[in-house]
């Protein structure tokens, strides 16, 4: 597989939950593949073609359909990186003007499976009932990610929301949260994707989303590290138990022992993944869940800060777990915060 080299702000490439990304389309087709010229008629390369060369197994890509309405009309998954391929092009102010036929011109194409229609779908009107929302979390995005977003929605001053000017786009998870119709999505960003591709060229930042052993080792560490330290202080006697049980750290103070399961993530968690043995037990011992999201890592593997999340009596609520492996949505209102 080749990537362009274009400079792309891969903002999500450390963060395996921001796997989403938007088709805007005229095609008939939708959910076969994802199909863009290599360069625009200019002859230059286009961010939103790019792009395509950048998606990953195990994405997910989200339809927009530009006629006959303005919607959001289903969802497919990637099921390959993107490949050589050509194609007969034309941009869609042109597509009534056979002159304006490019003829067979190189592509990138990635392979999709099966479409997955909206029951309803989800109009122009529903997102822009939420414009202020999209925009607050646009601008919390931009804090974030230090360059372009690729961002689905223009948003201005002078006129009501309307779709990005292009083919393909990131689409971030937060939005999935937000907009009303797209909620359902949103379960398949609180766990890794089940696809785990090979590590890929990035012009930016040459790493890929490969899951790195030694990376994820060094982010459960430093987990393991700030909770123990969280709970020495307070005044626990800790030992880490992980590599011989389904719980991480027993605490022990006065009569009283807890059993303690640790998540880390270098990104923001609203979920964490959980295996068989992790619930079985927690449904049988008292168990506190301590997840530190947002943790920093540089080049070295060197971990620091992160925000530390308690949920104390912890018992994994069934209805909240889907199947594969567990996937356990994280109860907000319950939480005690530790700052990051």
């Amino acid at each position: 597989m080749m990537i362009a080299d274009m400079a792309i702000n891969d903002w999500w490439a450390d963060d395996p939950s921001e796997r989403f990304w938007l088709e805007i389309t005229y095609r008939d087709d939708v959910g076969g593949d994802l199909l863009a010229p290599k360069l625009d008629r200019t002859g230059a390369e286009y961010w939103s073609y790019t792009l395509v060369s950048y998606v990953t197994p195990g994405d997910v890509v989200l339809h927009w359909a530009a006629q006959p309405r303005l919607a959001f009309i289903g969802w497919s998954f990637v099921v390959g990186h993107a490949e050589d391929s050509e194609m007969e092009w034309a941009s869609p102010a042109l597509l009534a003007d056979e002159r304006g036929l490019s003829g067979q011109q190189p592509a990138w194409q990635a392979p999709l499976d099966a479409f997955r229609p909206f029951a309803t779908p989800v109009g122009l009107d529903t997102v822009r009932s939420v414009e202020s929302e999209v925009r607050r979390a646009q601008e919390e995005l931009a804090q974030r990610a230090g360059g372009s977003l690729y961002f689905p929605f223009e948003l201005s001053t002078k006129r009501p929301l309307r779709t990005a000017q292009g083919y393909l786009t990131k689409f971030p998870k937060d939005l999935l949260f937000l907009i009303p119709g797209l909620r359902p999505l949103a379960d398949l960003a609180l766990a890794e994707p089940g696809v785990i591709p090979t590590q890929r060229r990035s012009s930016s930042t040459n790493t890929g989303r490969q899951a790195d052993p030694a990376k994820r080792k060094a982010v459960e560490n430093h987990a393991v590290a700030r909770v123990t330290a969280h709970l020495e202080q307070d005044g626990w006697k800790v030992t880490n138990v992980g590599a011989f049980g389904p719980w991480d750290l027993t605490a022990v103070k006065d009569d009283e022992e807890l059993h303690v399961e640790v998540k880390g993530s270098t990104g923001t968690r609203d979920a964490v993944d959980l295996t068989d043995g992790e619930v079985r037990h927690a449904e049988t011992y008292s168990t506190l869940l301590a997840v530190v999201d947002q943790i920093q890592m540089d080049a070295a593997l060197n971990c620091s800060g992160g925000r530390l999340r308690l949920w104390a009596e912890w018992t994994p609520d069934r209805a909240s777990l889907m199947p594969t492996a567990y996937r356990y949505a994280l109860p907000e209102a319950t939480a005690t915060a530790e700052p990051a």
